[in-house]
């Protein structure tokens, strides 16, 4: 029993690196989308439309603009950081699939479709055409807490129906969790996005020569909980992300399954559903990005004060006040456009290295 437990643990520690390394894979493509979405969001800052410069137009004059200026190597500044960003926020998130499919899912592989997405999975468990009732009561969550809440009856009733407000509130409480823990790698990432050539440079100038000494300066100039700057809009921007991704996907699909939409091609109803719930998740989430770039990324003085916000409140009312209502969504369509190429890459690498972890295990 002693021997089977450590290799039940030893195979969950494997999931969640590789949860971890999926997630950074991606990130090698997927970050010129991270700084440009970054540089925009700082763009203006509390200055109202038409009264600052634009250097960046719009996502492909971003582009254009910042690889003309500082080089193509400058679509991957915070690299490093946004790598550890990316592993300490999806370990959980990405492992967690892997570990409840090994627990709950008993389907019946000649009904069960040969897909292994969680996002398309998610469409397919409530599927009565192409799932097995025993797969139909699993919910793939994005979320490592939603197997302890699963196990509690939190996120179905007493006919193992999802619940969706369980499922959305375990998916927030897992999104926030990660979000707390990644905070540092996101603070340091903003802060070396930001910085640009004199030309084009928009937000405060940190400076650092890398992702390690931003660490080391920030922590021996405002301790640990400099660290920690923007924590806040960062927890709600997981918390609300991953509560609207479990709840747009699902309402996405019903919406164009009641209309009769790709009603012939399951698979083309899943994906279109997956990228109105992306766009939704990413309607909801970009004021609290925005909030988390801002706190991250201003200024502090003697006593580790932030100069121009005093809290993500103040941040918030003060963008409001300044920029308008378009001020919250800077750096949306950056946003929505990483999340469907990573999400892809994500996945992609993430089976491969299923397979290999299963070649090597026949092996030995």
């Amino acid at each position: 029993m002693a021997a089977s437990q450590r290799n039940a643990s030893a195979r969950d520690i494997t999931d969640f690196a590789m949860g971890g390394t999926s997630a950074m894979f991606a990130t090698l493509f997927t970050n010129p989308l991270e700084v440009v979405k970054t540089r925009l969001q700082l763009q203006g800052e509390l200055m109202a439309r038409g009264k600052h410069s634009v250097f960046y137009k719009n996502v492909p004059h971003a582009l254009y603009v910042i690889a003309k200026n500082e080089g193509a190597i400058a679509l991957q500044s915070g690299l490093s950081a946004m790598l550890g960003f990316q592993f300490f926020l999806n370990t959980f998130s990405y492992s967690v699939k892997m570990i409840v499919e090994k627990d709950f899912i008993k389907a019946d592989s000649a009904n069960l479709p040969k897909v292994d997405s969680f996002m398309i999975a998610n469409f397919f468990a409530s599927n009565p055409d192409f799932c097995s009732a025993e797969f139909r009561n699993v919910k793939t969550s994005v979320l490592g807490v939603y197997r302890i809440c699963e196990r509690r009856g939190l996120t179905t009733d007493d006919k193992g129906r999802t619940r969706l407000l369980g499922s959305a509130i375990a998916a927030a409480a897992g999104g926030a969790l990660g979000s707390v823990a990644a905070t540092p790698f996101y603070l340091v990432k903003t802060r070396l996005q930001s910085q640009a050539a004199k030309a084009i440079a928009v937000g405060h100038q940190h400076a650092y020569a890398s992702a390690l000494s931003a660490l080391r300066q920030i922590y021996k100039s405002e301790g640990i909980t400099g660290l920690f700057r923007g924590v806040t809009p960062q927890t709600l921007r997981g918390t609300v992300g991953s509560a609207a991704q479990m709840i747009s996907f699902g309402y996405a699909k019903d919406f164009l399954r009641e209309r009769g939409w790709f009603s012939a091609s399951p698979l083309a109803l899943s994906f279109m559903g997956a990228n109105l719930g992306g766009l939704a998740m990413t309607l909801c989430l970009n004021p609290f990005d925005v909030a988390a770039t801002r706190l991250s990324n201003q200024p502090v003085d003697g006593q580790n004060r932030g100069t121009l916000y005093k809290g993500t409140t103040d941040c918030f009312m003060k963008i409001l006040r300044s920029e308008g209502v378009m001020g919250i969504y800077k750096g949306v369509v950056a946003n929505y456009l990483r999340l469907g190429p990573h999400t892809v890459l994500l996945l992609m690498c993430w089976d491969q290295l299923k397979i290999l972890e299963e070649y090597l295990r026949e092996q030995n």
